[in-house]
């Protein structure tokens, strides 16, 4: 009797969960998809930053209004490659801005 209780339990749950993602309909749907954006934003910036010159990834970017500015410092013990991204979102009314490092072959960084 547990076990069907328990059952029942569980597919309530997940219908009363599933209806109140449902619910707040539009709001959620945005966050989502922001959020999704900033991730494959990021993993687009890692694997661009490697090649910034004539990444496919950064060129993306650009396409989307995204301003990259590469940087590689280098001196006798210290070794430094990154980049500086930013873009302005009318949505939200603001300039987002990204610091993109790397590691560098030599371990200098």
């Amino acid at each position: 009797m547990k076990k069907i209780l328990l059952g029942i339990l569980l597919v309530l749950m997940h219908c009363f969960q599933s209806v109140s993602v449902y619910a707040d309909g539009p709001e959620n749907i945005r966050n989502d998809y922001i959020r999704a954006y900033f991730v494959s934003l990021a993993a687009a910036s890692c694997l661009g930053v490697y090649t910034p010159d004539n990444s496919s990834e950064f060129s993306y970017l650009r396409d989307y209004g995204w301003q990259i500015i590469p940087y590689r410092e280098i001196n006798e013990v210290i070794e430094s490659n990154f980049a500086v991204a930013h873009n302005y979102f009318e949505d939200v009314d603001k300039e987002i801005y990204l610091v993109i490092f790397r590691g560098s072959v030599t371990k200098k960084d």
